[in-house]
């Protein structure tokens, strides 16, 4: 795998023939009778690198931006009964989505911030 990940480095366009990947790999000629063969390990290496890259932006969601993460930190925060840490955040994504004009989430973050708020008073 380290001579195609080093194939790939040495490309000057991000485009190459999937033969000159495995004559380089495999240090054959297309002519070499056990060619197809060979092809057929460099899909499977192919399909490994692939799926080991993929599954290593496991770290990040897709789904949610940056900020609707956060939302969801204060709201797990406030839900755990961590008004102040709960609390401490809310400013600073307040002003992130005015910032962003990112309005569809001010409301319910406001709402957090006045029940965080609210339950300090209490305690």
């Amino acid at each position: 795998m380290l001579s195609f990940l080093q194939f790939l480095k040495e490309q000057k366009t991000g485009k190459f023939k999937n033969s000159e990947a495995v004559t380089c790999h495999y240090h054959i000629q297309s002519n070499d009778p056990d060619y197809a063969l060979f092809e057929n390990r460099f899909f499977k290496l192919r399909k490994k690198l692939f799926t080991q890259l993929q599954g290593s932006v496991g770290h990040a969601h897709p789904i949610f931006t940056q900020q609707e993460l956060e939302l969801h930190e204060i709201k797990s925060l406030t839900i755990l009964g961590k008004h102040q840490e709960a609390s401490a955040m809310v400013p600073a994504l307040e002003k992130k989505l005015w910032d962003e004009n990112i309005f569809e989430l001010l409301p319910e973050l406001l709402e957090l911030a006045v029940h965080n708020n609210q339950m300090l008073r209490k305690t």
